[in-house]
C-alpha cells in the first residue's frame, strides 16, 4: 500500500464501538445508521473508503463526492431561489398598488392556504393507511382542546395566524410609502430583533456585543427614513416615515410569529402553514368586507399578476423550508440577505426606482448587522478551544 496512505482496523461489535463510524464524516454523508459486522477504514486526512470484513468496500470518497457534488450547494441555491422569489412579490406588491393592501394580502395568502390545505388533506389519506399502532392523527396537537393542554396550542396557532396576516398587512401598506429595497432591508433586521425577543421570552443569551450591532442595525434603519440632518430639510417626510413605520411593526409582528414557532413544536408542519394562511386570508377578508375594499382583480393582466404573486411566494415558503433542511440556519440567514440586492435591483429594472446614498448606507449598516449576529450564533457553536473562537473572543462577550 502507499506509503502515504494511513490504514486503521475497527472492529464493529457494539454500540459503544460503532460511535466512532456515526460520528465520521464519511460514515454520515454515505447515509449509513448501522453497521453491526467488521470494518476497515481506509483514510487519508479524511475517510477513503469503508471496507466490510472481506474486503468489500461498503462505501468510497469517489463515492460520495460524486453523490454530493450538488448536495453541497443545493442548500444555498434553494435560499438564492426563495431570495429571488420573496423579492418578486414584494414587488408585484408595489406594482399592484392600486389595489387595497387588504386585497393584497388575501391574494398573497393563497400561496400559503392552498398548498398546505392540499399537504393536510394527502397527509390525513397517508396516516388512515397505516397500521394503527403506527398512526399519528394530525390533528392529536390541537383537538380535542380540553385533552393534555391541546386548548393552550390552538390559542397560539391562532393568534400566530393573524399575527402573521396583519404582519403581511403592514408589508404592503409600507410598499405605498417607501421603495422595494428598502422595505425589504427593514425586514431583514428580523434575525437581530428575533435574538432580543428570544433573550426576554426564552431567556437565551442576547450579550453588549449583541446589543451593539441591534443599535448598528436600528442607526441603518434610522438612515433610509432620510432625516432631516442628513437631508438638510426642515422636517422628517412623512410618507418616507409612515412607511418605515409599517416596515419596521410589520418585521416585530413577524418576529413574534417566529418566536411562537418554538411553542408549535408538536404541531404538524402543514398545520401551521394552514394556520398561517388561513388566520391572514381571514383576517383580511374581514377587514376588506368591513370597510367595504374588498375586490377582486379587474382584468386578465391584474388577475395573472394576483395569480403569479401567489405562486411566488409559495415558492418563496418552500424554497426557504427546503434550504434550512438542506443547510445549516446560519449560514442560510447570512445568505438570506441576498433578497435585500435583489429587491434593489428590481426595482430599478421594472419601476426605474434608483437607490439613493441613504437606502445604499442603511442598507449596508443592516446586512452588517444581520451577518454578524448571525455570524455570533455560528461562532458560539464552536468548541470552547477553536483557533476562530479564541481569535473572535470579543464577539460572544
Amino acid at each position: 500500500m502507499d506509503s502515504e496512505l494511513h490504514t486503521s482496523q475497527e472492529t464493529v461489535e457494539n454500540s459503544e464501538r460503532s460511535n466512532f463510524l456515526i460520528h465520521s464524516p464519511l460514515h454520515q454523508e454515505a447515509g449509513i445508521d448501522k453497521l453491526n459486522h467488521n470494518v476497515t477504514i481506509v483514510s487519508l486526512d479524511k475517510f477513503e473508503k469503508i471496507l466490510d470484513s472481506n474486503g468489500k468496500i461498503l462505501v468510497s470518497r469517489q463515492q460520495i463526492d460524486g453523490k454530493t457534488a450538488w448536495q453541497r450547494f443545493q442548500g444555498f441555491v434553494f435560499t438564492f431561489i426563495h431570495c429571488f422569489t420573496f423579492a418578486s412579490s414584494t414587488l408585484i406588491a408595489k406594482i399592484l398598488e392600486q389595489y387595497h393592501p387588504f386585497n393584497l394580502t388575501i391574494y398573497r395568502f393563497q400561496g400559503i392556504l392552498l398548498p398546505s390545505l392540499i399537504v393536510l388533506i394527502w397527509s390525513h389519506i397517508q396516516e388512515k393507511q397505516k397500521p394503527e399502532d403506527e398512526k399519528r392523527p394530525i390533528l392529536a396537537s390541537i383537538w380535542p382542546p380540553n385533552e393534555n393542554g391541546n386548548w393552550k396550542t390552538l390559542l397560539i396557532l391562532v393568534v400566530r395566524g393573524f399575527i402573521g396576516g396583519l404582519a403581511m398587512m403592514l408589508l404592503i401598506f409600507s410598499l405605498r410609502y417607501i421603495q422595494v429595497g428598502d422595505t425589504l432591508v427593514i425586514q431583514a433586521t428580523s434575525p437581530i430583533f428575533t435574538n432580543l425577543l428570544a433573550y426576554f421570552v426564552l431567556n437565551e443569551p442576547f450579550g453588549i456585543f449583541s446589543v451593539f450591532l441591534a443599535i448598528l442595525s436600528i442607526l441603518g434603519v434610522g438612515i433610509i427614513s432620510r432625516p432631516p440632518l442628513l437631508t438638510g430639510t426642515t422636517e422628517f417626510d412623512s410618507g418616507i416615515l409612515i412607511g418605515c413605520l409599517y416596515s419596521v411593526v410589520s418585521m416585530l409582528l413577524s418576529v413574534f410569529s417566529v418566536i411562537m414557532i418554538r411553542y408549535l413544536k408538536k404541531v404538524h408542519f402543514a398545520f401551521l402553514s394552514f394556520g398561517l394562511g388561513f388566520g391572514g386570508t381571514g383576517l383580511s377578508l374581514a377587514l376588506a368586507l368591513i370597510f367595504g375594499v374588498f375586490e377582486l382583480p379587474a382584468n386578465l393582466n391584474d388577475t395573472l399578476l394576483a395569480i403569479l404573486l401567489a405562486a411566488l411566494v409559495f415558492l418563496s415558503q418552500i424554497t426557504i423550508t427546503f434550504a434550512l433542511k438542506k443547510e445549516e440556519a446560519g449560514p442560510v440567514m447570512i445568505f438570506r440577505t441576498l433578497h435585500c440586492v435583489f429587491g434593489f435591483i428590481l426595482q430599478k429594472i421594472f419601476l426605474d426606482t434608483p437607490t439613493d446614498i441613504f437606502s445604499f448606507l442603511g442598507a449596508c449598516l443592516v446586512l452588517i448587522g444581520v451577518v454578524s449576529i448571525v455570524g455570533r450564533k455560528q461562532l458560539s457553536l464552536l468548541p470552547k478551544e477553536s483557533r476562530i473562537r479564541r481569535i473572535f473572543w470579543f464577539v460572544l462577550i
